[in-house]
């Protein structure tokens, strides 16, 4: 199955979890090894190693804050010149179940990951207009899109739907 056809079948049967999204879509999920965070759960597709899935575990919110923020930074037209140059690819999402998918991105693992993630933050903070408690920027939140660019890869605290607490 290509990239095409699994983000067809996600659209078209809309999973709201892994198993929902083996059995309709059928496709086979493999966890992704560092993708275990406290909202989410992560995998690769088998096959089909340069994609993330993210599945909510246990409340959408952090999700639907991620895709919220992405798509206002990425449809304004006169705001957030060097924040869109920091986004992920979402060649998926959906606000109703909160899963999404994107681009692998390989891992920020330089010996300079505090210097690279405190110039990001510093970007959000002068651009990002949303009153939040924290953004979450730091370098495991980054990854490395394929020309050696930092992106960054979980933007659910950029919202207030994204805390969760």
């Amino acid at each position: 199955m290509t990239s095409e056809e699994v983000i067809a079948e996600f659209k078209n049967w809309k999973p709201k979890d892994c198993l929902e999204a083996e059995i309709c879509c059928g496709i086979r999920l493999v966890p992704f090894a560092v993708g275990r965070g406290a909202y989410r759960d992560i995998y690769t597709i088998k096959g089909l190693p340069d994609l993330i899935v993210k599945f909510p575990k246990h409340s959408k919110a952090h999700s639907v804050g991620e895709i919220k923020a992405i798509r206002k930074i990425l449809n304004s037209k006169t705001k957030y010149t060097e924040l869109k140059k920091l986004m992920p690819t979402l060649l998926y999402s959906d606000l109703r179940t909160g899963v999404i998918i994107m681009p692998k991105y390989k891992k920020l693992v330089t010996k300079y990951d505090s210097l690279i993630s405190d110039l990001v933050e510093s970007i959000v903070n002068l651009e990002w207009d949303e009153k939040v408690i924290t953004t979450d920027v730091h370098y495991e939140n980054l990854g490395l899109d394929a020309k050696g660019r930092p992106v960054i890869i979980d933007l659910g605290y950029f919202t207030n739907e994204g805390h969760d607490f």
